[in-house]
């Protein structure tokens, strides 16, 4: 029995040598996968700093639709020296950064399936290009129609939308826009009357409805002054003067239901009309030649 404990002793020393083994390797095993973590997990926190790093060194640009319009938003560490956008590579338009490193742009929405591009030029000139499609169906994206009518010395304007005018302004050689108030139970036709004053005025037209679709037309009209009558008591004769600093186109004078016409291209013209005994009835109408007319009428006694 002796042997045996002496062979059982032996067997245990092995096993404790054994096991001493067996937790060294798994504690290097430990500290290897460990490791490994530790490198991938700091391998992820740098790509990701870096990652951070470099968005933060270009534009961030979001696009997002509003309705029937698209708003560009834009920030930069840098100063933006200029902004290019348009649609689908067609005609490009340009919005200057003023020394800013953040703007805001809306843009209007066209209809069907389209793609925005949009390029941010930064201070050092480095570009950025950036895009994405919208898609726009069902949805007004017409502006109302303006028109403007020139009648005599006063300017109409008319304003139409099949969904309704919001807001109608105006401005006359780049003075500070009037609003004109929007009434009346149909805002589907907005109209008024403006005066226009002698020589070349441009007139802005800002109409917006009530989807914000917004149309601006511009236009020059060569504002007149109507032609200048005078009438002058001649000996026997009634002596009509009349001017126009445009030039006088023709006129009519009636003088005791007598008619005299004359087809005139002058600035200045005079003629006289034989008075009868007694109370003389004259009406005198004249054009001048951008189209605007003068009136005259009245009596005159003539006793030889």
């Amino acid at each position: 029995m002796n042997q045996i404990l002496s062979v059982n002793k032996n067997n245990k020393g092995k096993q404790k040598v054994e096991i001493t083994k067996i937790v060294k390797i798994f504690a290097i095993v430990l500290i290897v996968f460990a490791t490994i973590m530790i490198a991938i997990v700091a391998t992820s926190i740098y790509k990701k700093q870096k990652e951070e790093r470099d968005n933060s060194k270009i534009p961030q640009v979001n696009m997002e639709q509003e309705n029937n319009k698209i708003k560009i938003s834009i920030t930069h560490d840098k100063v933006i020296d200029r902004i290019l956008y348009n649609w689908n590579n067609g005609e490009e338009n340009t919005l200057y950064g003023m020394g800013k490193n953040s703007l805001e742009e809306y843009v209007d929405l066209i209809e069907g399936t389209n793609t925005l591009n949009i390029k941010v030029i930064d201070s050092e000139g480095q570009e950025t290009s950036y895009n994405k499609e919208f898609i726009a169906e069902g949805i007004d994206l017409q502006g109302p129609e303006i028109e403007m009518i020139l009648e005599g010395t006063e300017l109409k304007i008319v304003a139409n939308d099949d969904e309704g005018i919001s807001n109608l302004k105006y401005s006359i050689n780049e003075a500070q826009s009037i609003e004109v108030p929007i009434t009346g139970e149909d805002k589907t036709k907005m109209e008024t009357r403006i005066s226009v004053t002698k020589g070349e005025n441009t007139v802005s037209i800002i109409a917006t409805d009530i989807n914000q679709n917004t149309t601006v037309k511009e236009q020059t009209f060569k504002g007149a002054t109507k032609p200048k009558i005078e009438l002058f008591k001649d000996g026997g004769n009634l002596l009509v003067v009349i001017t126009d600093e445009e030039g006088i186109k023709d006129l009519e004078c009636v003088l005791n239901e007598q008619v005299y016409t004359k087809e005139i291209n002058d600035k200045k013209v005079e003629f006289t009309c034989p008075l009868k005994s007694g109370i003389n009835v004259v009406k005198i109408k004249v054009t001048n030649i951008n189209g605007l007319v003068a009136d005259a009428d009245g009596t005159c006694e003539y006793n030889p």
